[in-house]
């Protein structure tokens, strides 16, 4: 087993890392949290979820259902890299490094369509390319994007309590539910998950920590 330490600056620059990858390898990023960091996440957190409670009462008000929101969700991936790309560009262009946040939605919303765009070939091999693939039927398709707009949709357009944990479970859930024979999870998140079909769709058992003597047998 092998460990390859880089700075920030080039984990976030795809050409950099792969120069130095001579075989398939699992990329993750750590850093041991001071106590400023674990209030600014913190801060992040209830920041967000302020942020997502207004999204939906804008929502409700506007009269949205479970299926425009979805496709809206379906369709918004580029406006989302696009705002992340600037926002990774700004910080190196000005010499600051990005901070945990930016580096996971980098991650999230730039890194998993552009490797699935170059498992599929990477044409044409321009911005514009990568753009036309992320509209395609064969992303709109994948898995984890689907588990995510089905996830929000349901949050944003429902009536159940908006929690904390709630974005977190929904990026967890959307990389491990397609692979995974058995996901344990919270219990309105089980029902969520059974409620829309998730379940059955990706062929895997979803169950509670209340479900344990099921989870057993």
């Amino acid at each position: 087993k092998k460990e390859i330490v880089l700075p920030t600056r080039e984990v976030i620059t795809p050409s950099d890392v792969e120069q130095q990858l001579e075989e398939p390898w699992i990329v993750y990023g750590w850093r041991e949290p001071d106590s400023e960091e674990i209030e600014r996440r913190q801060m992040r957190r209830q920041r967000t979820l302020a942020d997502v409670r207004c999204l939906r009462a804008r929502l409700r008000a506007e009269g949205i259902t479970f299926e425009q929101h979805l496709e809206a969700e379906l369709r918004g991936q580029k406006e989302a890299m696009l705002k992340v790309l600037g926002d990774v560009q700004s910080a190196l262009e000005t010499g600051t490094e990005p901070d945990l946040e930016a580096i996971q939605k980098y991650a999230t919303l730039v890194g998993i369509p552009l490797r699935i765009w170059k498992d599929k070939g990477g044409n044409p091999p321009t911005l514009e390319g990568l753009f036309r693939f992320m509209e395609s039927d064969a992303y709109r398709s994948l898995a984890y994007l689907q588990i995510r707009a089905h996830l929000w949709a349901d949050i944003l357009t429902g009536d159940a309590e908006i929690e904390e944990g709630d974005v977190m479970d929904i990026e967890h859930l959307g990389a491990v539910l397609p692979y995974a024979a058995v996901v344990v999870t919270d219990r309105r998140m089980r029902n969520r998950i059974r409620r829309l079909g998730l379940d059955q769709r990706y062929n895997t058992k979803v169950f509670a920590m209340a479900d344990i003597d099921e989870l057993l047998r």
